[in-house]
């Protein structure tokens, strides 16, 4: 029977196209070795030397494309998406920053030129279930920059690319689940909202523009902020904003404001695109650090409650700056890895996503879904490795994943509400490479149960 990491891998990567059926099973086995123990470096997560020298010619085999991992991995999540009548698709972009200071590793330009760092530039699209659980990554388009010069726009073609990517592999594997993307700021550009506006699917961008209205045969000028600030509220909304700089998950009560309208999103200097969206804020009055969102969207908005599913929707975005902590510094630390070539940080770069995205999804599962059972996602070796470690008394016959995961996260440093919020994806790391190891320790003292009494 395959272990639990095993069968995680082997559910993500097993149907990849790498027309040889030995590199698919290198791949399934490093990817288990990666969601037993991430780090980021392959010295770290294989103490073997022969499973060692494997990864790294998989690695840097120039046969195996990363773009051919991460369709794997995408074609999962979409699969995995099937049973959702709606699925949120929140889209960012990240960079990794990489330590190249004899400058031989084949990457570019990241951050601000006159800093001189070095690394990949990623955009990322994360599948969301409708309750808010991470499904798993859609899709990710990589690219260098030797210049800082239309950076920006590139980011947004290489945006528009994953939203056709993930468009489209979802229509053929989930035709029936509606996708609805969620894009930030960066994304309220012409280039995006035409593109969008031409796709059959659900959009919401926050604004970052305060756009022209489009007002035909009348030379007077009217904006959006302007039209927003005159209409009016229409309700009240919480919103849970999680721990972030140093500060604990608070409850944010906003004021809503809708507007439907026709906005002229220039295609050149002399020229106007109208485009009919609908406008939402919704602002934290009387608050220093007040929270504050005007958001773009193609949804139907007719009543308060049309609002509000846009406004959490949206919330979901934070879904990908999590899974963006953990890929990066808390659980898989991506930005340690040694590699020189290209395609190699990619491909590696591409099975700790996964790893990231599943410890996101532990994270919230225990949040929307406390009471499932726990042998859904840990193997019996883990759930007892778990309670022998920890030092409270644990119902057994009825261990939840909530249960399961509130006990790998302390064992990892979390120390309840102190902690600032529910526990996140770097203790719930930490803890679990306690539980791995050992579940091991147990594993290896049932094939050899007389080596207690031997030892003195």
């Amino acid at each position: 029977m395959l272990d639990q990491n095993t069968q995680l891998a082997q559910a993500t990567f097993g149907q990849a196209q790498l027309g040889d059926t030995r590199l698919r099973d290198r791949l399934v086995v490093l990817a288990a070795r990666c969601f037993k123990a991430p780090a980021g470096t392959v010295t770290s997560v294989l103490s073997d030397v022969a499973e060692r020298e494997g990864a790294y010619r998989f690695l840097e085999n120039p046969r195996v494309a990363a773009c051919a991992l991460m369709a794997a991995q995408a074609a999962a999540t979409a699969t995995a998406a099937r049973a959702e009548p709606f699925i949120f698709v929140p889209i960012d972009g990240s960079s990794l920053s990489l330590t190249d200071r004899a400058g031989k590793r084949d990457v570019g330009v990241v951050g601000a030129h006159k800093y001189k760092a070095r690394g990949l530039i990623v955009v990322s699209a994360l599948g969301v279930s409708a309750d808010g659980t991470p499904l798993g990554l859609l899709g990710q388009s990589w690219w260098t920059r030797d210049r800082v010069k239309k950076a920006a726009r590139r980011e947004l073609l290489h945006s528009t690319d994953v939203i056709d990517d993930v468009l489209s592999l979802m229509s053929d594997k989930a035709p029936s689940t509606q996708v609805w993307l969620q894009l930030d700021r960066l994304y309220d550009a012409q280039l995006v909202l035409e593109h969008l506006a031409n796709k059959d699917t659900l959009f919401t961008v926050r604004a970052n523009h305060n756009r022209r209205l489009h007002t035909p045969g009348t030379s007077t000028r009217t904006y959006v902020a302007n039209r927003i600030r005159s209409s009016p509220i229409i309700g009240r909304h919480r919103v849970e904003v999680p721990a972030a700089n140093g500060l604990p998950t608070r409850i944010a009560e906003l004021d809503v404001r809708v507007i439907d309208t026709v906005v002229s999103a220039k295609r050149k200097s002399k020229t106007r695109c109208p485009i009919a969206l609908t406008y939402i804020e919704v602002r934290e009055p009387r608050r220093r650090d007040a929270l504050r969102w005007t958001l773009i969207t193609n949804a139907p908005v007719k009543t308060l409650d049309d609002a509000i599913k846009v406004v959490d929707g949206y919330t979901t975005r934070w879904r990908i700056e999590e899974f963006h902590r953990a890929w990066k510094r808390g659980v898989c630390r991506v930005e340690d890895t040694q590699l020189r070539g290209r395609q190699a940080i990619m491909k590696w770069a591409t099975i700790l996503g996964a790893v990231a995205a599943r410890a996101t999804r532990l994270t919230y599962l225990a949040r929307s879904k406390p009471d499932l059972p726990a042998s859904g996602e840990f193997s019996p070796l883990e759930m007892a490795a778990a309670v022998l470690l920890s030092t409270r008394p644990v119902d057994v016959d009825h261990f939840t994943l909530a249960e399961m995961i509130d006990l790998v996260a302390k064992l990892g440093g979390y120390t309840g509400k102190s902690s600032g919020g529910p526990p996140g994806a770097t203790t719930l790391a930490r803890g679990l490479r306690r539980v791995v190891d050992t579940a091991a320790a147990l594993a290896a003292l049932k094939q050899r149960p007389a080596i207690l009494s031997k030892i003195r």
